[in-house]
């Protein structure tokens, strides 16, 4: 982050934020897109983000007992006073004018020739206390704004630091990822408290301005100000009862939400499993339904905020109504009540009667949001104590675990993980029940020694606690001390939490000596280059570096790419193989230089060629050689004996969570479990051998120094989010519109004239009536009612309230609709946009469009389109009135417009700018969010939180940065429409008092309704136009969900019709013709690349044939890259080849549906889909199958699945909920389910692509047996690296850049004099006598 220009900048804005103007017309004078670096200096002292956040990082340092009380003192307390005293002046200065109006009117109506300067000095007092109005609104805007900045900048700080110290495992259950619940924390709760302070700032304006105009009316009539009194004392019990109603709706749509987003994150991180199963329309489906129940709360939300519009938008005509009515029945004449003056009086009344109730509602809001941000933040921490670290031991022990008891919770039903929410502590008392094997997980440790530069091999079956002792290590899990006994309901208190106070003894029995390394089963890598992945916020090292990169065996591949190790990993590593991504975390592991690795399972993804590489070189040559210490997690017990007798090494066993130190229990272990030895072919080497040059030559170029150079990047804008430029497109216009339904929208906007017209009616009305001109059409009016007064005004206050109503209905039908339809067509493309789509776009834009876009569209687009059409037409009808008033007002009035349109011209661009880019700089915000928490075990393991922390704040600092120049450009043009607005007014009274001055009219009346009007038209233009730029801001949500509207996308219902690619590539390709129509599968010259299609293309499959036929059992073998996934892409329609033809049981697959072709087929991939939901449903989510039929599958298949299984009496619980992302469960358990899911679906042909990569040898055996058992008539496709089952296949494929190399039974390619499988075995032999 650039340093901060506290010399340069100025210390705050002056009333005019004249500071921001070059800004504004810096961006009217641009050609191209406005960048962060472009609004760097504008950035004033007051609202610097990295000051603001260093006074934070203090009062944290310092620890202060009560730290939000402290906090507040802090930054909020004085601005807090300030806020109010300057409000308080604006307040009195509004009642001034009040009291001005009214002596004026007074004057003008009862004008004396010897008096004129009354009339003329009280004018001329209204002119001047509205400019001192506009002065101090513009300091009252600058307060709230600073005020709320810090209020938003201390909360997302405080949020994502608490996230970098929540601990992933403990009686919450494991959570890696939270990032749907804190998504929503960071975007709707803090939205919510946001209006924290315009709801103090207009809760004491309305009190003051109520007050006030109560106190005027009670000096005219104190009878009638009493029914006045009484009347919105009525209206605010019923705006309690609507604001209870609307804040448990609220609640609980937030909390549907939370389902929703983080469902969707779930789908959006597995799309391509999904789309393998064909369950786009199932998860849509479930989507839709947490949507239906989010839309529900939504329509009661609108429902009773159309009912308050009703109320009170009347407000003011309706006490006026009962206030005029009550004085006339106590015998007061019209002309003792000055009816131009209660005219304004009851219009000041509209802004506090209306925003009160939106007060109360508002704050109470506010509670729910920051109740759910201070449960977030009350969970419970890692305790540093819990672990002692000590300077890496030069001798000895460096790993020291006595008497520990951790727990892994299970979570047993979907109920229990709806009353206890994710990231959320949802009762003041967490209770454990009585912990057993069955329903607790528990790791239990007597006495563990680690001895310096040792290797320990951690083995043990799927779930028996290797990864849960690795969590303990690292402070992950829960750890108690006291486990003799049964453990009875176990408490904690959160306020104990709180507070520090422990009810349980919290062990301090681990102390490690050294710092810590660890690569996790799942490889996390961030959307950054490979050399910054690798760097991991260290300085570059080029000796290092150059070493890392060769022992861990990525240097060929980084070759591969064109910007070499500047090569951009796309969103969640999508763009690279698993043993890529396995590779690259294990260097940025090297490259930390730690005392102390854990590695957990890291071969799992890798070729069995390049993992005995890394192995040697790794971890043998570059670690243990090097006085390391490394503990090892695996299911590749080979790797047991090829250590060195100069190794001291070690096998920890575990079983059940405890550690088995019976040496003979343990060799019976690996009898059982150990992989015979003539069965590990080793097919990769020989492929590496084999290798043409093109590799080797293309490194050659380079020298090693020119390749890896340490050069600074420029800054790369290619990865950044796509954002329009220049107007709102039309077209996103007729987007919304059209989704609310033309019919609705224009018969909203007449109706909307019609209520100001009717409220219009009333004023022109009472004027006539205060004349006495019984010749008007007015007149007549009153004499359709027998010339009651009371009753003509109490009807014509109720036609005003029937249009109203009418309004309402409308604005609440036209809100729901295209809060509907816009979603629904959103959550419609996402779910069939090709899989491209999701492998180059970041989780995190998607989740932005799908939770903040859409709680734009959903709440605040359409209620500014609300107040934007009221507005319009209430400018329109007072407009109208002046002229009716006054014809030659129209001449001010066109100035005045002009005027308008000119300042509105130089902004609307530069807010517009400024808002598509706050928008991408939010999407960039929430992708480093979801990105933390989805590595935040590593972060953690490395000690990266202060670099994560500084990396968020940069990305806050963005954020902060564009939203404070939007609202200051918005305040700068805030202070020139309310000067333009004086404009009239001054215009309006001097003609007024030219006119009293000469004489022109013997009738003031007009000119005291005109003043009136010019009052409340001075506040009617500054919202209008107000809005409509708020209402332009909001309409760059529907321009970004538009903008996936144009995805491409695929309908699995409809046969693809491909556009032919010609090229002279495959021009003299030789047709394949060895096919026959009754195979199963058949692949003809295929030739498949993720670029465009040129001569310098990159091919995965090139000129690809293969015949399966049907019951065939076939094995693809390669190395990482050789295209062996490739084949699934294309097989399932994920990706179009662009030259070929795939045959499947005889029928061209360019004539099927995707959903004929993908029901033909089922896969397990190498990191399968899982979902926040039970087992069942997990593995049927279309609920085609019984949960007793599932238990009896795990019970007969005899998979044993922590929390699933029971032991002791041989059942299964399907009902156990499985944690977002399936991180309450182990890679291989996560295998486990998936290969499950293909038995349920039962197809005819079986596809694994890596599947066993992440399990123990006796599993991968169980698998493979029932796998065969299952596959027994079917067609098997599998892609895997593990050759313990290698000769099984009826057909072993081995591939390579995309081709064939060799293929054949396994006994057919050992006897082929030359080939791979002839080489292994010499090279095998030849091992084996060494």
């Amino acid at each position: 982050m650039e340093q901060s220009f506290l010399s340069k900048q100025v210390k705050s804005d002056n009333w005019l934020f004249s500071e921001i103007t070059p800004l504004i017309n810096t961006i009217n004078g641009m050609d191209g897109q406005i960048q962060n670096s472009d609004l760097r200096k504008f950035v004033i002292r007051e609202s610097d983000c990295e000051q603001i956040l260093q006074e934070l990082k203090d009062i944290l340092q310092s620890k202060p007992k009560n730290l939000y009380r402290k906090i507040f003192r802090h930054f909020f307390l004085f601005r807090t006073f300030q806020l109010l005293g300057v409000q308080t002046a604006t307040d009195i200065i509004m009642l001034g004018n009040l009291l001005m109006l009214n002596y004026a009117t007074d004057s003008l109506i009862n004008l004396n020739r010897e008096l004129l300067y009354q009339p003329i000095l009280s004018i001329c007092g209204i002119i001047c206390l509205s400019l001192l109005k506009t002065y101090l609104n513009a300091k009252t805007d600058q307060f709230v704004n600073l005020f709320v900045l810090r209020l938003r900048l201390i909360s997302e700080y405080l949020i994502y630091d608490k996230a970098l110290r929540v601990q992933c495992i403990s009686n919450k259950g494991e959570s890696d990822s939270h990032s749907a619940n804190i998504n929503t924390l960071l975007t709707a709760d803090l939205d919510q408290i946001m209006l924290i302070n315009f709801t103090i700032r207009d809760t004491w304006e309305a009190i003051l301005l109520i007050t006030g105009c109560l106190i005027f009316l009670y000096h005219l009539d104190s009878h009638a100000g009493t029914i006045v009194v009484i009347t919105m004392l009525c209206a605010q019990v019923f705006n309690l009862i609507v604001t209870a109603v609307m804040m448990r709706s609220e609640k609980k749509m937030l909390e549907y939400k939370d389902m929703r987003v983080g469902l969707s994150t779930d789908v959006i991180e597995g799309m391509k499993q999904i789309k393998y199963l064909s369950w786009e329309e199932t998860f849509s489906k479930k989507i839709m339904g947490f949507r239906n129940w989010e839309f529900f709360m939504l329509s009661l939300l609108k429902g009773f905020d159309g009912l308050c519009s009703i109320f009170w938008n009347n407000v003011s005509y309706v006490l006026l109504c009962t206030y005029i009515i009550s004085s006339v029945n106590n015998g007061k004449s019209l002309s003792d009540l000055n009816i131009f003056s209660l005219i304004a009086v009851f219009n000041m009344m509209i802004f506090p009667l209306g925003i009160l109730p939106w007060c109360i509602n508002s704050g109470l809001l506010a509670y729910v949001s920051f109740s759910r941000i201070s449960k977030f933040l009350q969970q419970q921490e890692i305790d540093p104590d819990d672990r002692f670290q000590l300077p890496y031991a030069k001798e000895g022990d460096v790993i020291l675990i006595e008497s520990l008891l951790c727990e892994w919770p299970i979570e047993k039903n979907e109920q229990q993980k709806r009353a206890l929410k994710k990231n959320q502590i949802s009762d003041d008392v967490i209770v454990f029940n009585q912990v057993n094997e069955n329903s607790q997980f528990l790791l239990r440790i007597d006495e563990l020694k680690i001895e310096r530069n040792t290797l320990n091999f951690i083995i043990g079956k799927i779930g028996s606690g290797k990864s849960a002792l690795f969590n303990a290590i690292l402070n992950e899990l829960q750890k108690y001390n006291q486990y003799e006994g049964m453990y009875n309901s176990i408490s904690i208190r959160s306020d104990s939490l709180i507070s520090g106070q422990r009810m349980l003894t919290i062990s301090d029995q681990i102390i490690i000596k050294g710092n810590i390394g660890y690569c996790s089963q799942t490889s996390w890598v961030q959307n950054m280059s490979i050399r910054d992945n690798i760097l991991f916020g260290l300085p570059f090292n080029q000796k290092l570096y150059n070493q890392v990169i060769d022992v861990c065996e990525i240097r060929k591949d980084i070759m591969t790419f064109e910007k070499q190790d500047f090569h951009e990993i796309g969103p969640d590593g999508k763009n690279l193989s698993g043993g890529q991504k396995q590779r690259i975390t294990l260097a940025r592991a090297l490259y930390q230089n730690c005392d102390i690795y854990l590695f957990d399972d890291i071969f799992s993804s890798l070729d069995i060629h390049i993992a005995d590489q890394i192995f040697q070189k790794t971890v043998l040559d570059f670690l243990i050689n090097n006085g390391k210490t490394v503990l090892l997690i695996t299911s590749h017990y080979r790797y047991l004996n090829q250590v060195p007798p100069a190794v001291k090494s070690r096998i920890i066993y575990l079983e059940n969570g405890q550690i088995i130190n019976d040496r003979s229990i343990i060799n019976e272990y690996l009898e059982k479990e150990q992989e015979p030895e003539e069965d590990k072919p080793n097919i990769e080497e020989e492929i590496e051998e084999a290798l043409p040059e093109l590799i080797k030559q293309k490194s050659s170029k380079k020298s090693e120094k020119e390749q890896f150079q340490h050069k600074e990047e420029e800054e790369d804008t290619e990865n950044q989010e796509q954002r329009e430029q220049g107007k709102i497109n039309m077209n996103t216009w007729l987007t919304y519109f059209s989704s609310m339904s033309w019919f609705l929208l224009i018969g909203w906007v007449i109706v909307n004239f019609f209520m100001q017209g009717s409220m219009s009616l009333i004023d022109f009305w009472l004027k006539s009536e205060l004349k006495g001109d019984g010749d008007s059409w007015l007149h007549q009016i009153t004499i359709h009612f027998n010339n009651s007064f009371t009753d003509t005004l109490l009807y014509l206050t109720l036609f005003a309230l029937l249009i109203t109503f009418v309004r309402a209905v409308l604005y609440v039908s036209t809100a729901l609709r295209s809060a509907w339809v816009l979603f629904v067509k959103l959550n419609k493309v996402l779910m069939q946009s090709v899989m491209k789509f999701y492998d180059k776009t970041n989780a995190g834009r998607i989740i932005n469009r799908i939770q903040d876009d859409t709680q734009m569209i959903d709440d605040d687009l359409s209620w500014t389109f609300h107040c934007f059409l009221e507005n319009v037409s209430r400018v329109t009808g007072l407009s109208v009135g002046l002229i009716i008033l006054e014809p030659i007002f129209v001449l001010i009035l066109i100035g005045v417009v002009a005027l308008y349109y000119q300042v509105s011209k130089t902004y609307i661009k530069s807010n517009r700018e400024i808002k598509r880019l706050k928008s991408v700089n939010q999407g960039s915000l929430l992708q480093t969010v979801n990105e933390t928490l989805t590595g935040i075990k590593v972060i953690r393991a490395f000690d990266k939180n202060s670099l994560f922390c500084q990396t968020f704040q940069n990305k806050l600092q963005n954020w902060v940065m564009t939203d404070q120049c939007g609202e200051r450009s918005k305040l700068w043009f805030g202070v020139r429409l309310n000067l333009m607005s004086n404009l009239i007014l001054i215009c309006v009274s001097s003609f007024v008092i030219l006119t009293v001055i000469l004489d022109f009219t013997d009738d003031y009346s007009v000119q005291a309704l005109a003043i009136t009007y010019s009052m409340v038209v001075l506040d009617s233009f500054y919202d209008l136009f107000s809005l409509y730029l708020r209402m332009e801001s909001g309409i760059v949500s529907v321009e970004r969900v538009k903008q996936y509207f144009s995805n491409e996308t695929e309908n699995i219902d409809k046969v693809q019709i491909l556009p032919k690619v010609d090229s002279e590539i495959w021009k003299d390709v030789k047709e394949f013709t060895d096919y026959r129509i009754e195979n199963a599968v058949t692949f003809k010259n295929i030739f498949l690349t993720y670029e465009n299609v040129s001569a310098e293309a990159k091919f995965a499959l090139k000129n690809f044939c293969l015949t399966i036929k049907k019951g065939q059992k076939i094995a693809f073998v390669g190395r990482t890259g050789s295209g062996k996934t490739s084949i699934l892409n294309i097989l399932f329609g994920l990706y179009h080849h662009q030259y070929g033809q795939i045959f499947i049981n005889g029928m061209d697959s360019s004539k099927l549906t995707l959903r004929e072709l993908r029901s033909q087929l089922s896969v397990v991939p190498q990191f399968g889909f899982l979902y926040n939901a039970s087992v069942k449903d997990n593995l049927d989510p279309q609920n085609k199958t019984t949960k007793e039929a599932i238990e009896k599958l795990f019970i007969d298949t005899g998979f044993q699945l922590r929390g699933i299984n029971n032991t002791n009496n041989n059942s299964c619980n399907a009902d156990f909920v499985i944690s977002q992302n399936g991180s309450n469960l182990s890679n291989g358990e996560k295998q486990v389910l998936n290969f499950l899911r293909i038995v349920l679906m039962n197809k005819e042909i079986i596809c694994l692509d890596e599947a066993t990569s992440n399990m123990d040898p006796k599993t991968d055996q169980l698998l493979h047996d029932l796998l065969f058992k299952f596959a027994e008539n079917r067609t098997l496709l599998v892609i895997t690296h593990r050759l313990e089952n290698i000769k099984i296949y009826d057909k072993i494929v081995v591939m390579e850049q995309g081709e064939i190399v060799e293929q054949g039974e396994y006994q057919e390619l050992i006897k082929i004099e030359g080939g791979f499988f002839n080489k292994l075995m010499s090279h095998h032999q030849k091992q084996s006598q060494d």
